[in-house]
């Protein structure tokens, strides 16, 4: 016979875990049936810390945004999440969520905010594509810097949405508001590199996020940009949600990279992909039973 699993693992498992994205759950189970009450979630995004490593070449300008009000940008969100997890000597779960697709229309009703209204969004497993249906019309909002960095997400899902639905369109804008790329505010030309730094929340795990960002190209209002991620815990032991005990992190090799496209003078960026992913292990302290993750996530924007 198996001896018992201990506490700590136990609760890992009972948790959902997606370490890439900060705060957001994720199950590979069916959607669940019934509907949620409309109510609008805030959720405070972590402050950046940006530095300018290289200027570039001249000349050299400042980047901020620009979108005057009344500006209205059409995009579309593509999100991707995949957790496989072993647990000892068990077979592996796979814990991924559906590929997620987001119509958005995005709108500056005025400065330092961004509204976004959701089109029909889909899913790659028919179950989940189908609870999503009604989720055309939610809202949300950004409060957004300058530089681009969001400080604030808002979103309201349209009435009759399921529990299952609307947490996959919330994990998806959370998804890209996380990764949304930070522009300096000192001036730099093409080949300038800056670092974003921000500490974000995962379920209890603080992480540094490390963003090292290269202007490669500079089109009048478009720039384009290529991103390299780490993400590294503060911390050796992770202390569980509702007092489910700690783990040791042993490993949290997670990195990501990729491109993107942002117009100055739009709200959103226009194009790009972004990755992310590592291969993580914890284990109990007072046990040699270990956890292991294999995480990846994409964000991908298309105009």
């Amino acid at each position: 016979m198996r001896p018992p699993r201990p506490a700590a693992l136990l609760t890992a498992l009972l948790v959902p875990v997606v370490l890439l994205l900060a705060g957001c759950s994720s199950s590979g189970a069916a959607p669940v049936s019934g509907s949620a009450p409309t109510s609008t979630a805030a959720i405070a995004q972590p402050p950046v810390v940006v530095a300018v490593t290289d200027p570039g070449a001249e000349p050299r300008v400042v980047l901020g945004r620009s979108t005057p009000t009344g500006t209205t940008q059409l995009v579309q969100l593509g999100t991707t999440s995949q957790v496989l997890q072993t647990v000892g000597p068990d077979p592996q779960q796979d814990l991924s969520t559906p590929d997620l697709t987001l119509p958005l229309t995005a709108t500056v009703p005025a400065d330092g905010a961004v509204a976004l209204t959701l089109g029909t969004p889909t899913a790659s497993d028919p179950i989940l594509s189908g609870a999503l249906a009604p989720a055309e019309g939610s809202t949300a909002g950004l409060t957004v810097r300058t530089s681009g960095a969001v400080d604030e997400l808002r979103i309201t899902p349209a009435a009759g949405l399921d529990d299952a639905a609307r947490a996959a369109v919330e994990q998806g804008l959370r998804q890209a508001v996380q990764l949304a790329p930070v522009l300096p505010s000192d001036p730099v030309g093409t080949g300038a590199v800056w670092t974003t730094t921000q500490v974000i929340d995962s379920l209890g795990l603080q992480i540094d996020q490390v963003t090292t960002t290269t202007l490669t190209a500079v089109a009048g209002s478009t720039l384009t940009l290529t991103l390299a991620i780490t993400q590294t815990p503060e911390t050796a032991t992770w202390t569980l949600p509702d007092g489910g005990g700690t783990l040791n992190v042993d490993a949290y090799p997670v990195t990501g990279s990729g491109t993107l496209t942002v117009d100055t003078a739009q709200p959103l960026p226009t194009a790009g992909t972004l990755r992310l992913g590592g291969d993580q292990v914890y284990s109990d302290p007072g046990s040699a039973l270990r956890l292991r993750q294999s995480v990846r996530s994409t964000v991908t924007w298309t105009s």
